[in-house]
């Protein structure tokens, strides 16, 4: 069995990817914005899927996304009923978004609910701005009850509807959904012509590693990458230091070229591989 190492974006790669969005279409006005905030806050497509406009600080540069993976607190199911009956509209649609996504219930993710406020550039900024903009014109207005990402084409909340609730009619603004998201990335790596479409999970590595190349300590990368405890991000950045000089100089300091082949060496491919898919970077092989 062939398995390759989880493969970072180069900024040539990133700037090209975007190139394919162009910013006078409609679609490509959204996804530049996703993508872009995407590659600075290495949200996963979950946690950017669930925010809504009011997460969205523009004076400040930052919005606020949930911590997907964040450990449940262990509450008693009576008291989060309870929390849930006294939260306002918005912050019951929060959660219940947040639900949808995820597949737990509601009560499952307001016990592991823990928002996180994330600087943007002035890049990602703009490129919000000019979707906010067009969001206003797709909707009919501000719309809070929408998710921040809609659809650009007529459609309906599928999500919503295979779970049960309550959905509007055919609108082009319906919650984008995780297939449409990862779709718009595939389509603009296709027009990029670029031989790797570049993933959510391959742009979140991207932001990892490019926080690590800058010097950050090992509380900045947990907090970047959103994990619970700093052991997860230490046991990830023991396995680069595992790797020899050039490979490591590749992966923390690299200068944008893919990293060397590890198959000389099976036993840290292997072991490197098995830890990678504990943290969720990569898939874990199958047993053949």
């Amino acid at each position: 069995m062939t398995m390759n190492l989880p493969r970072v974006p180069t900024a040539e790669e990133l700037e090209a990817l975007l190139a394919a969005c162009p910013r006078h279409t409609r679609s490509g006005t959204r996804d530049r914005a996703a993508i872009l905030l995407t590659a600075d806050t290495g949200a996963r497509p979950i946690e950017l899927l669930s925010i809504f406009v009011d997460h969205v600080d523009m004076p400040g540069l930052s919005i606020s996304t949930p911590n997907a993976k964040r450990k449940p607190r262990g509450a008693p199911e009576p008291e989060l009923t309870a929390r849930l009956d006294r939260m306002s509209a918005p912050e019951k649609r929060h959660v219940e978004r947040l639900a949808l996504l995820s597949g737990r219930s509601a009560a499952e993710t307001l016990d592991r609910l823990e928002w996180m406020a994330r600087p943007i550039s002035a890049r990602a900024g703009e490129a919000l701005s000019d979707w906010l903009k067009l969001r206003r014109e797709l909707t009919g207005g501000a719309r809070p009850d929408l998710p921040l990402f809609v659809t650009i084409r007529a459609g309906v909340d599928r999500l919503a509807i295979a779970k049960g609730l309550e959905a509007s009619g055919r609108s082009l603004g319906a919650p984008w959904t995780l297939s449409g998201f990862r779709g718009a990335l595939r389509a603009a790596s296709t027009r990029a012509g670029l031989t790797s479409a570049i993933t959510a999970r391959s742009l979140r590595h991207f932001v990892a590693v490019r926080a690590y190349r800058h010097g950050k300590d090992l509380l900045h990368a947990r907090d970047v990458l959103g994990h619970s405890s700093a052991a997860t991000t230490e046991e990830y950045l023991r396995s680069l230091q595992a790797l020899d000089g050039e490979t490591r100089r590749a992966w923390l300091e690299g200068d944008g070229e893919q990293l060397p082949s590890l198959a000389a060496s099976p036993a840290l491919l292997a072991a490197l591989i098995k830890q990678l898919a504990a943290l969720g970077v990569i898939e874990a092989p199958k047993a053949e």
